[in-house]
């Protein structure tokens, strides 16, 4: 395995060695060449340390080049903590408001659109892309917030236990959004139950002003004694939306908000019903802060796509190929598959990987998962991983074919067999696989 392609699974497997060694042992007869998503600081001065070593085995002298970073990076990231912490301080003195975002999925899509319906009447700052750890947002802090930001949108990841406290307690948000809990990070976390208490954690940082925390309404078994604000497409959710129509034009659906008696109708480009109840916190927050419900509504027909999430390309003879490469889970590719079929296609089609970090539970899941792609798609390009065969044996068990599998090392592989299965009004879907290569 050459050093730039160990450096960038070092840094996919959040420098956990671990999960890094796993991974360079299942892969160890593979010639793969990858490069990272972001040349880091602490990337790059674990490559130019590792070269002083060029004596040793590759992953050795990345071992020992990430060892002897460990006292600096902890010096550094205090400073760093410091100084982002008191920047905030005197920010907030002037005026400045943080809204945190947590969950096990749509975070980064609910902060975009919080983003886009916002800035008319804001001038607001988020986390980029899925910048979510205590260092990457003291840095985003350092470099990027100004004196006229009026609204600072963080985003929270939970990768170890104690994660979103920490984080709570660092950036203080005045206001909190808690997306859907899922089955994501269970072998980092150690199971779902983990996974709950973690983002449990979020809710109780707001204990004392539990108006101040929206909660979407899956996560309401969770919350069951505690009086909170949910949205999502129940009635019994106080911000709702109802009457969802999607079309390839993007989705239409009606808003019912807290005290309004009449409903709102709207459009957003944004393909799925999910993506239109991921527009409710903004609608929320608004009115949390007394801004004008009508600047959001207006900038919700204006919506970009949002970056391999569920990100439309629009080709020849009427075929639609939608991009949800980035980021899938057990529980989030349900509304992937209604989406697809919510399109009419004459034809569907699936590339997909699974679902990383599943844990004890990786064989059952990718199991239930084939049994599903059955009905929703009459062809599955399947990218190689080691849960590959549950899903087959899934797919085989509920009445699929196997000519009806294509299986390739690459998301570029196993969609090339796929090409001859294309005619006019097919849709097809990428679900997860973009970057999740450490399995």
């Amino acid at each position: 395995m050459n050093k730039t392609t160990s450096l960038t699974i070092l840094q996919q497997s959040e420098y956990d060695l671990t999960r890094w060694q796993a991974w360079l042992k299942a892969h160890q007869n593979e010639e793969l060449t990858l490069e990272p998503a972001d040349w880091t600081l602490k990337l790059k001065l674990i490559h130019f340390l590792s070269h002083c070593f060029f004596f040793l085995p590759v992953t050795t002298a990345i071992k020992v080049a990430f060892y002897l970073t460990q006292p600096a990076e902890f010096l550094i990231r205090q400073r760093a903590y410091a100084r982002a912490q008191k920047k905030l301080k005197t920010y907030r003195q002037n005026g400045l408001q943080v809204v945190a975002i947590a969950g096990s999925y749509a975070k980064t899509s609910t902060k975009q659109i919080l983003e886009h319906t916002l800035s008319g009447s804001q001038k607001i700052l988020v986390t980029p892309k899925s910048i979510n750890t205590m260092l990457g947002v003291a840095q985003v802090i350092e470099q990027e917030l100004k004196p006229d930001h009026t609204l600072f949108v963080v985003e929270f990841g939970e990768y170890h236990p104690g994660d979103i406290y920490r984080l709570a307690n660092f950036v203080q948000p005045d206001y909190g959004i808690l997306t859907p809990i899922g089955h994501q990070h269970l072998e980092i976390l150690g199971g779902f139950e983990q996974v709950v208490n973690e983002l449990r954690s979020f809710v109780t940082f707001f204990a004392s002003h539990l108006t101040r925390v929206l909660v979407h309404e899956g996560n309401r078994p969770y919350f069951s004694k505690l009086e909170l604000t949910y949205y999502g497409e129940k009635k019994e959710s106080q911000w709702q939306i109802t009457d969802p129509s999607v079309s390839r034009a993007g989705t239409e659906f009606s808003l019912v908000q807290p005290q309004v008696s009449e409903s709102k109708k709207l459009f957003s480009p944004l393909f799925g019903e999910h993506q239109a109840v991921n527009t409710l916190p903004s609608f929320w927050l608004a009115e949390k802060m007394s801004l004008p419900a009508a600047e959001v509504q207006k900038r919700v027909v204006t919506l970009p796509y949002i970056h391999r999430r569920h990100e439309p390309t629009f080709a020849q003879n009427d075929v639609l190929i939608l991009d949800n490469s980035y980021n899938t889970n057990a529980d989030s590719v349900q509304a992937s598959l209604k989406l697809l079929n919510q399109l009419k296609p004459t034809r569907r089609l699936i590339v997909t990987l699974g679902f990383t970090e599943t844990g004890v539970d990786e064989q059952k899941i990718h199991y239930a998962f084939g049994r599903t792609l059955v009905n929703q798609s009459e062809f599955v390009g399947m990218i190689k991983a080691p849960w590959t065969q549950s899903i087959i044996d899934g797919f085989l068990s509920a009445g699929g074919k196997r000519d009806q599998i294509v299986i390739g090392k690459t998301q570029e592989e196993a969609f090339a067999q796929l090409q001859g299965f294309i005619i006019p009004g097919t849709v097809i879907l990428f679900e997860g696989g973009y970057q999740e290569i450490y399995v």
